[in-house]
C-alpha cells in the first residue's frame, strides 16, 4: 500500500467506443486540479499552472485546438497528454498559472490566476474574442479587452465564451445565435468579437457559470439559476420550449427543491444539486432538458420528449449521509463526485462513458466500481468519454495525505468544461512561439525581413539594435537556431539514431562486449547523472521534477546528446542549457541541434573539461578584465582570496541560467548569440558591478554567498538596472584581443 506521504496520482478516461477504464501514465504524478474535453480533444491544468492536451486530430486539413506544434504526421490520434510550451513559458517568464480552463469542439479557453484570460482554436464566429472573427489563433493568446478585469470563471459553448469576475461580473462573446450570448435582441444572430458585460445580471453577482451547445447557465450567490440561449429542448428549464434572449431565472426552483449549489451543461441539458437546507433530508438531484422524461440525467437519442422544466432525479447507488461535491455533463451523459471521493455516472453509456465496464445506459446514478481504490479529485464530461483525476486511498479509506477534495469542489468555480459541437472543426496550434500578440510591424520584421534572410540581415546596423533590446518572446524560437547555427550538420535521423541508443542504454542490464549498439558504461553513467540533475533545473519551476510538464522531452534531449559524445559525456549544468531550449524551441529535435552545437563552441567546451588546464585561461582572462574595469572590486576580491574560479564556473558553464531570473536570462541569450564571448565578459562583470558597494564591504564567506545567489539580487534591483550595467561596460582592445586568443586553442589538447 502506498504510503500517506507519497500519493499515487492518476487520471483515468473512459468511454469513446471502449468500455475499459484506461490510465494516462504520462499525466501520474502530475495534481491534475481541472479538466475540460471537447468532442474529441481534452485539456487538463495541474497544480503548477501548467496544461496538457490530447486527443484527436480530424482528417481534414484544418488545424486542432490542442495548442501544440508537436502532433505526429503519421497518427491521427495523440493519445499521450503534451503540455502546451506557449503558456509554460508564460508561467515561467511570468510567473503565471493556470487555474482554470474549459474546451469545446473547436476552441478553448483558460484563465491564470492572476486573472489574465488566454483563448486558441477557432475563431471564425468571434469566439476567440480578439476583436475580429478569425480562422485559427494557432497558440494561446491573451484577451486584451478583459486586461482590466480579474477573470477567475470560464465556459466554452459551441461557438461562444463566458467569463466571470471574482465579484460576480459576467462576460459574454461569439456568436449570438439564439440568444446564447444573453445581450438582448440587438445581438441575436450577430457576431460579437469582443467580450461584452451581460447587463440582465448587472444586479446579480455570479459565482458559479456553464455553456452547454448553444445555452448558457449561471448561478447568483442567493443560488438561483438563470439560463438563457437555445431553449427548443427544454434546456433552459423555464416550463417552455423556446429561446431566451436575456438571462432569466428559473421560477420557483429555488423555492421548491432549494438553492442552487452546483451545475454544469451537456449539449441540451442541465444538472443541479441544490441544497433543502435540511440537515435531515439531503441535496437534491435536479436535471432538465431533451432526454429528461425517460431515461434520468441524459438518456441519448431515445427520450420522447425533453422536460422543460426541472425534475427530480433519484439519488441512486449516491449513499444518503454523502454530500454531493461536483457535477459534470457531457452529450448525453453526467458524473457526480460525493465527498467520500466517490464517483458516479448516468445517462447514455453506448461508448462505455461511464465506466461501467459495459454498454448500458443507467436512468440514476451508479457507482464506478473501478475506481472504489481512489479518492476521484475532479471530473469531467465529454461527448463520448469521462475523465477524472484520483489518488490512492489510505488505510482507512480517506484522502491520501497530500491529497484534498478542495481542489474539486473549488475548481467548480472557477473551471468550467463546455460541450461541445456535434461537428468537428477542431483546429491545430503550429508554431509555438508566433504569438498573435506580436505587434504586427515587429512580425513583419522578425519572420520577413529578418528570418528568411539571416546571413545578410544579421549585419544590419539597425538589426544590432532591436537586438540588444531583446528579441521578442514569440520570435526567439525561429531567431535563437539560426544564431547558434548547425555546424555539425545534424539531422532528424541522427537525433532518432542517438535517441533510440539511448533507449537501448535504459532498457539494457548488462552489456555485452563488442556489441557496438549497446552503449558504454560510461554512456550509462551519464544517463544516470541525467535522472539525479533533472529535477534540479529550474527546481522553483516546478517544469522538469518527476512528473513536470517537460521532464520527458528534456530527458530525450540530453540523453541524445550523452550518446552523442561519449567522450563528453553527461556534464553538470547542460541540463539548465537544454531546459532554457526546450522551453523556447519549438520541438525536441531543433532543442537537440542548437543544444549539441552550443555545447561545443569554445567559450563553453573548455568548461566541461575543467580537469584539463584550459578554463583558468578564462580565469586569467577575466580577472584581467576584472582588475581594469572594476579595479576597486579586483583589488578587494585580491585581499580576502576570491578567484574568478569560485564563480565563473557555475556562471559560464550555464551560460548564466542557474543564477538570473528567466525573463533576464532570455535576454541574456539573446545578446549572447549575437555579441559571444565578449558579451559574457560584459554580463558577469555587469553582475559583479551591479552589487560592487556591498561586495567591497563584505567579507570572503559573504562574497561568495553574494556571487552564487545573484538571482536574488537581480530580482530585487531589476532586468532593466542589470542591463544599464551590462551595457556600461566597454572592454578595453586588450582584453578583446585576449578574449579572441582564447578561441583558437586546440581541441585536441582535452582528448
Amino acid at each position: 500500500m502506498e504510503e500517506q506521504e507519497s500519493p499515487e496520482l492518476r487520471t483515468f478516461v473512459f468511454g469513446c467506443s471502449s468500455t475499459v477504464c484506461k490510465e494516462l501514465k504520462s499525466l501520474r504524478h502530475v495534481s491534475v486540479t481541472a479538466i475540460a474535453i471537447g468532442q474529441e480533444h481534452s485539456v487538463a491544468a495541474s497544480a503548477d499552472g501548467d496544461v496538457y492536451t490530447w486527443g484527436r486530430r480530424p482528417a481534414s486539413s484544418a488545424p486542432v485546438t490542442v495548442g501544440t506544434s508537436e502532433w505526429s504526421y503519421t497518427t491521427e490520434r495523440r493519445t499521450s497528454p503534451t503540455p502546451m510550451r506557449a503558456l509554460s513559458m508564460r508561467r515561467a517568464l511570468e510567473g503565471s498559472r493556470i487555474t482554470a480552463i474549459a474546451c469545446a469542439a473547436s476552441h478553448a479557453i483558460a484563465a491564470s490566476q492572476d486573472g489574465v484570460v488566454y483563448t486558441w482554436g477557432s475563431g471564425k464566429d468571434g469566439q476567440l474574442g480578439l476583436g475580429y472573427a478569425t480562422t485559427t489563433a494557432r497558440e494561446p493568446a491573451p484577451l486584451k479587452a478583459l486586461a482590466h478585469f480579474r477573470i477567475m470563471m470560464v465556459a466554452c459553448g459551441a461557438s461562444h465564451c463566458l467569463a466571470a469576475t471574482p465579484d460576480g461580473r459576467l462576460f459574454a462573446w461569439g456568436l449570438g445565435l439564439n440568444g446564447r450570448l444573453g445581450l438582448g435582441a440587438g445581438s441575436s444572430g450577430e457576431i460579437v468579437p469582443i467580450p461584452q458585460r451581460v447587463p440582465a445580471l448587472a444586479d446579480s453577482t455570479i459565482v458559479q457559470l456553464d455553456a452547454g451547445f448553444a445555452h448558457s447557465v449561471a448561478v447568483d450567490d442567493r443560488g438561483i439559476v438563470f439560463t438563457w440561449g437555445r431553449g427548443v429542448d427544454g434546456q433552459l428549464g423555464h416550463g417552455e420550449l423556446r429561446d431566451e434572449l436575456e438571462p432569466r431565472p428559473i421560477a420557483d426552483l429555488c423555492r421548491a427543491v432549494g438553492p442552487c449549489l452546483r451545475i454544469a451543461c451537456g449539449y441540451y441539458h442541465c444538472i443541479a444539486v441544490c441544497s433543502t437546507g435540511s440537515d435531515i433530508v439531503e441535496d437534491q438531484l435536479v436535471h432538465w432538458g431533451i432526454g429528461a422524461a425517460t431515461t434520468g440525467s441524459m438518456g441519448g437519442s431515445g427520450a420522447a420528449e425533453p422536460a422543460s422544466s426541472p425534475v427530480l432525479l433519484e439519488r441512486g447507488a449516491i449513499p444518503g449521509r454523502a454530500k454531493m461535491t461536483h457535477v459534470a455533463a457531457g452529450a448525453y451523459h453526467s458524473a457526480i463526485l460525493d465527498d467520500q471521493g466517490s464517483l458516479y455516472t448516468v445517462g447514455n453509456g453506448d461508448c462505455g462513458q461511464l465506466g461501467h465496464g459495459n454498454r448500458e445506459s443507467c436512468h440514476t446514478p451508479q457507482h464506478v466500481e473501478y475506481l472504489t481504490p481512489y479518492w476521484v479529485r475532479t471530473v469531467a464530461c465529454g461527448k463520448d468519454s469521462t475523465v477524472a483525476c484520483a489518488a490512492t486511498r489510505s488505510a482507512n479509506g480517506c484522502a491520501a495525505s497530500g491529497t484534498s477534495l478542495s481542489s474539486a469542489t473549488d475548481m467548480l468555480y472557477t473551471v468550467t468544461s463546455g460541450p461541445k459541437s456535434e461537428t468537428t472543426s477542431i483546429t491545430e496550434a503550429g508554431l509555438p512561439n508566433t504569438a498573435p500578440e506580436m505587434d504586427p510591424k515587429e512580425k513583419d520584421f522578425w519572420f520577413r525581413q529578418v528570418a528568411p534572410h539571416w546571413e545578410s540581415a544579421r549585419k544590419l546596423p539597425r538589426l544590432r539594435t532591436r537586438w540588444l533590446k531583446g528579441l521578442p518572446p514569440a520570435a526567439r524560437a525561429r531567431l535563437w537556431p539560426l544564431s547558434i547555427g548547425n555546424d555539425l550538420n545534424m539531422t532528424p535521423e541522427v537525433y532518432r539514431i542517438y535517441r533510440r541508443r539511448a533507449e537501448l542504454a535504459r532498457a539494457s542490464s548488462s552489456e555485452k562486449d563488442g556489441d557496438s549498439r549497446v552503449p558504454s558504461a560510461g554512456a550509462k553513467r551519464s544517463l544516470a547523472a541525467i535522472d539525479v540533475d533533472l529535477a534540479r533545473t529550474f527546481s522553483r519551476l516546478a517544469l522538469f521534477a518527476r512528473g513536470g510538464p517537460f521532464t520527458t522531452t528534456l530527458q530525450e534531449v540530453l540523453d541524445a546528446l550523452a550518446l552523442f559524445r561519449p567522450d563528453l559525456g553527461y556534464v553538470q549544468g547542460m541540463s539548465y542549457l537544454g531546459g532554457v531550449l526546450v522551453l523556447v524551441l519549438p520541438d525536441s529535435y531543433t532543442a537537440f541541434v542548437a543544444l549539441a552545437n552550443l555545447c561545443l563552441r569554445d567559450e563553453l567546451f573548455p568548461f566541461y573539461r575543467l580537469g584539463k588546464g584550459a578554463p583558468w585561461r578564462h580565469f586569467s582572462c577575466f580577472q584581467n578584465a576584472l582588475s581594469a574595469i572594476l579595479p576597486h572590486v579586483a583589488q578587494h576580491f585580491d585581499e580576502i582570496s576570491i578567484t574568478p574560479d569560485m564563480y565563473l564556473v557555475e556562471w559560464m558553464l550555464t551560460l548564466f541560467a542557474k543564477v538570473l531570473p528567466f525573463d533576464v536570462l532570455c535576454r541574456v541569450w539573446d545578446c549572447y548569440f549575437l555579441d559571444h564571448t565578449p558579451f559574457l565578459f560584459r554580463v558577469a562583470l555587469g553582475l559583479i558591478k551591479s552589487m560592487d558597494s556591498e561586495l567591497c564591504r563584505s567579507d570572503l564567506g559573504e562574497c561568495v554567498y553574494l556571487l552564487r545567489h545573484v538571482e536574488e539580487h537581480v530580482a530585487e534591483i531589476g532586468g532593466d538596472a542589470l542591463f544599464e550595467c551590462i551595457f556600461s561596460i566597454s572592454l578595453p582592445e586588450s582584453i578583446l584581443q585576449e578574449i579572441d586568443s582564447l578561441l583558437f586553442y586546440s581541441r585536441t589538447d582535452f582528448c
